[in-house]
């Protein structure tokens, strides 16, 4: 097996109703090699937006060679969204999921850019691990049900989710 490319950011996501055993509703993988803040090389496969798993060649082409910054991430996952016409079926509307084909190219960026500190995943917990109730789903909270936590909350989004809970307060 080939050794790892120096500065390879690797990364694959899957959205479906299960975590497990359930077909994905779109699957992303990202490999880029970045050199320092330089996308040498990007290739991007696509699951759940066509016919068979694609490859995103016209967001590659936006990304090679290009600066790593935050304006290229936004730039390639409009290019993303726009690339495929997927189908509305059970698991998912075709609005959804080219939405989700750009946030997931969003989300690569928040977790290798050269301080990635925002959240980008949540777990979960039972209810006895003693999670703080602000935490906690008030509709699971006491009752044994799952739980959800960010990890790694980012200080804009803790302030985007307290203003969120003061307006369901209200």
């Amino acid at each position: 097996m080939p050794r790892r490319a120096g500065g390879l950011a690797l990364r694959a996501y899957k959205l479906s109703k299960r975590r497990d055993q359930d077909i994905s509703a779109v699957f992303a993988a990202f490999a880029l090699v970045l050199d320092g803040d330089r996308v040498v090389s990007a290739r991007i496969a696509c699951g759940g937006v066509a016919a068979t798993p694609t490859r995103a060649v016209a967001t590659e082409t936006t990304l090679a060679g290009s600066r790593w910054t935050a304006a290229t991430a936004e730039a390639a996952a409009r290019t993303l969204e726009g690339e495929f016409t997927p189908i509305d079926d059970m698991r998912a509307s075709a609005a959804y999921r080219r939405r989700a084909l750009g946030n997931l190219l969003r989300r690569l960026w928040l977790e290798t850019e050269a301080n990635a500190h925002a959240p980008t995943r949540a777990e979960q917990v039972s209810a006895t691990d003693g999670i703080p109730e602000s935490f906690a789903d008030p509709a699971q909270a006491g009752r044994g049900g799952v739980l959800h936590r960010w990890v790694r909350a980012h200080p804009e989004e803790q302030r985007r989710r307290d203003r969120d809970a003061d307006d369901v307060d209200e």
